[in-house]
């Protein structure tokens, strides 16, 4: 039931982004629950799409590398003398790891942008109109809000999970303020994002 909700919450998120762009100060309402599911649903579709290559990236690192993980592994703890080979090894894995890790921040910005412009056409081709996409993102506009959002969202649900903490004996009333905080935390993100990329 859970995953319902959450995703009927990102489509709240993207109405909410919406509503920014038209420079209207009203949360939006919630009127059609299917539609904020699909919505959210979409999201999520995006998202997987964009984090692709970081994926993959990651899935060729562990596929190349499982069958000297073991061997590794035996290595360390019995003490031997790790071979040269290994250590080469071990700097391609990093390597290629530390590529995947930098797309990371980069895949996120592009992503808020691509979600920005799916929330403003409400169709799924949209969201990858890259030309358009980088047109509103590639500008000092939305680069600060969105550099503010990725801040006042990681304040917020720091302090989320230090008040959270309090009610620790209580693992229902955590978890609901945790996630009032984190509610709280993306709503704000998608209404600065918003307003910025209308403005961008």
């Amino acid at each position: 039931m859970i995953p319902v909700i959450n995703f009927m919450f990102y489509g709240y998120a993207l109405n909410t982004a919406e509503t920014a762009m038209r420079k209207q100060k009203e949360l939006p309402e919630y009127l059609n629950f299917g539609k904020l599911f699909l919505n959210g649903l979409m999201t999520l579709v995006i998202s997987f799409v964009y984090f692709l290559p970081v994926l993959i990236i990651f899935g060729i690192i562990i596929a190349v590398n499982l069958p000297h993980m073991e061997g590794m592994y035996n290595l360390l703890i019995s003490g031997e003398t790790i071979s040269t080979g290994f250590f080469v090894s071990g700097w391609k894995i990093a390597a290629f790891a530390s590529i995947g890790l930098m797309l990371i921040p980069v895949i996120f910005y592009v992503l808020s942008g691509a979600l920005m412009n799916y929330a403003e056409t409400r169709t799924f081709s949209s969201a990858f109109q890259l030309n358009h996409i980088f047109k509103k993102i590639i500008t000092w506009t939305f680069f600060i809000a969105w550099i503010i959002s990725v801040i006042v969202v990681m304040a917020i649900n720091y302090v989320g999970g230090e008040v959270a903490g309090l009610f620790g004996v209580v693992p229902f009333l955590r978890y609901a303020v945790s996630s009032f905080f984190s509610v709280v935390s993306v709503l704000f993100a998608c209404t600065l994002l918003g307003q910025a990329y209308s403005e961008a």
